[in-house]
């Protein structure tokens, strides 16, 4: 027989005893983690919970990203876009902790120009580590990217598309930390191009696809490690621009270059001083990815029309 204290009375209403909480009992980092691990609208939700979820919550870096969203009805396009855009801005500013990364596209519209101008200057304060900003202008360049962004000196990884660099601030911009970068449909020109890397001393990984705007271009850093310079053709959706030389030099641990073939047919291409340089790679005209050899002291120099020194 049950114990006296264990007893209920017959026909009594069942009264369900007190459950331990055991989730807000972990550490702190493992709560932390599963934050991170959930969307942002249900990690939001969580603060409520008690008083210990609320200050973890305060405390862990946010990852936003509403790069994929889908738009079913593009009539309300512009006001569902531009109240998400406001969402987003007061949740970053709000937040006492630091934001990590931050994806978004589909800022077509001037309108939407002052929620990213605010949201860039919020990011930087925030020390932002990865940045994906894409407009959807399809070469149009109707961003001007903001003084802040270019001081945001936490900056790991980063992709623009369909914006401009406004020219001052990039003479005095400052990437120390920057290990990505890529720039599709974004205007540049000769010097600033030269000061925007210089600026990216540990830069590995550089992808240049349909930028306008350049001449004669020289690529020199110690760290760079893959290369990517695409131009499409304009029946493709590409700017139809193209510089008229390229060199490739003083980059010791390059290891792959990969054409378009836009980019080898118009443009006269040096590479040299690169010893680790193992796989050449090209896109033909219809986008599909083709690589070349793998590089040798006997490979082809001439072949694809880029010539290679080696040292």
């Amino acid at each position: 027989m049950l114990p006296t204290s264990c007893q209920r009375r017959v026909g009594a209403p069942f009264v369900p005893q007190p459950q331990t909480d055991l989730i807000s009992m972990l550490p702190d980092n493992i709560l932390s983690t599963i934050l991170l691990l959930l969307p942002i609208k249900e990690a939001i939700r969580t603060s409520v919970l008690s008083s210990r979820w609320h200050d973890i919550w305060k405390l862990n870096p946010l990852n936003i990203d509403d790069s994929t969203r889908k738009f079913d009805n593009q009539q309300n396009f512009h006001e569902i876009r531009l109240k998400t855009l406001q969402a987003i801005n007061r949740i970053a500013s709000v937040h006492p902790g630091p934001i990590h990364s931050f994806r978004i596209s589909q800022l077509r519209e001037p309108a939407f120009h002052y929620e990213v101008d605010n949201l860039m200057e919020t990011l930087s304060s925030k020390g932002v580590r990865e940045l994906s900003l894409s407009f959807g202008y399809q070469g149009k360049l109707r961003y001007g990217l903001p003084s802040s962004l270019l001081q945001c000196q936490t900056l790991c990884k980063v992709s623009l598309s369909d914006c401009f660099f406004p020219p001052s601030p990039v003479v005095n911009s400052s990437f120390p930390n920057l290990r990505e970068l890529t720039l599709e449909y974004v205007f540049l020109w000769d010097h600033l191009l030269n000061c925007l890397l210089e600026s990216c001393a540990q830069l590995e990984v550089l992808q240049l696809i349909d930028c306008s705007g350049l001449q004669y271009v020289r690529l020199n850093n110690a760290k760079l490690q893959k290369l990517t310079i695409h131009e499409r053709s304009p029946s493709c959706g590409g700017s139809g621009s193209h510089a008229k030389e390229m060199i490739i030099e003083g980059a010791p641990e390059l290891q792959s270059l990969r054409l378009g073939e836009r980019t080898v047919h118009h443009t006269r291409i040096l590479v040299q001083h690169v010893p680790k340089l193992e796989v050449l790679g090209f896109f033909p005209i219809n986008g599909s990815m083709q690589i070349g050899n793998t590089f040798s002291n006997s490979y082809n120099q001439h072949q694809m029309s880029v010539r290679i020194a080696h040292s």
